[in-house]
C-alpha cells in the first residue's frame, strides 16, 4: 500500500517517532578479496575511492572487513517526503546540542540515523523531546501563572462586577479558575463568586 509522505516540517517533527533497530552496525569499505553476501548489505554508497557498505558488526567480522565505528540504528517512523525541507537540519541540531554524532541515511519511506552505539538511548530521548515540542497544534500553548483565591485579598464592592478577587482570578489563564469546596464564605461552583454573588444574565 502506498502511504502518502509528508513534507510539512512541523508535522514531521511532531510525528518523528524514533525507533531503535536492534543490533550493532558498522561502515566498511568493500574488498574484492573478501566477498560479502548481498543479504548482509543494509546500505551502500559508490564513492570515487570505492564501494562503502553498512552492515551488522557480526557480518563485517565474519567477512574479515575492518571497521572503526560501531553504531546503533534509529529509524524515524515519520514518513518524510524526499523533498521535505528542514528535517535533517532539525535532527542534526538537536543531536549536536547533546554532543551526539550522527550519520543519516535517507530511505524511500524513512530517514535512518546511525549514532554511537553507547548513546542510542540518549539520542532517542533527545529526539523525543524535540518531537514533544511540536505536539498540540505544533506550538506550545503558554501557561499563565495565576494566584489562588486563597492568596488574594478579598474586597467586596457589593456586586459581581465589582467583587474581587474571585471574578478576576483565572482571566486569560490556560486552565479554569479554581473552585473551592462549599463552605462558609467560599465558592460553591464556578458560577458563584467569593462573596456569594452570581453573574449577571
Amino acid at each position: 500500500m502506498n502511504v502518502k509522505s509528508e513534507a510539512n516540517l512541523d508535522v514531521l517533527l511532531a510525528e518523528l517517532s524514533p525507533r531503535r533497530r536492534p543490533g550493532q552496525y558498522v561502515f566498511v569499505a568493500a574488498d574484492e578479496t573478501k566477498p560479502v553476501a548481498d543479504s548482509a548489505v543494509l546500505a551502500s554508497v559508490v564513492e570515487p575511492e570505492g564501494l562503502s557498505l553498512v552492515m551488522t558488526r557480526r557480518d563485517a567480522e565474519r567477512a574479515g572487513l575492518p571497521y572503526d565505528f560501531v553504531a546503533g540504528w534509529i529509524t524515524l517512523e515519520a514518513r518524510s517526503a524526499l523533498d521535505a525541507v528542514g528535517l535533517t537540519a532539525a535532527v542534526a541540531v538537536a543531536l549536536s546540542e547533546a554532543g551526539i554524532s550522527c550519520n543519516i541515511l535517507a530511505g524511500y519511506h524513512h530517514d535512518h540515523l546511525l549514532v554511537p552505539y553507547e548513546r542510542v538511548e540518549e539520542a532517542i530521548d533527545t529526539l523525543l523531546k524535540l518531537s514533544a515540542r511540536h505536539h498540540s497544534g505544533f506550538a506550545a500553548r503558554p501557561t499563565v501563572r495565576r494566584a489562588s483565591v486563597e492568596d488574594a485579598p478579598v474586597t467586596c464592592a457589593g456586586g459581581w462586577a465589582e467583587c474581587a478577587p474571585a471574578n478576576k482570578v483565572g482571566l486569560f489563564a490556560s486552565e479554569p479558575a479554581p473552585v473551592r469546596a462549599p463552605g462558609p464564605g467560599s465558592l460553591s461552583s464556578s458560577s458563584r463568586d467569593e462573596c456569594g454573588h452570581t453573574p449577571p444574565d
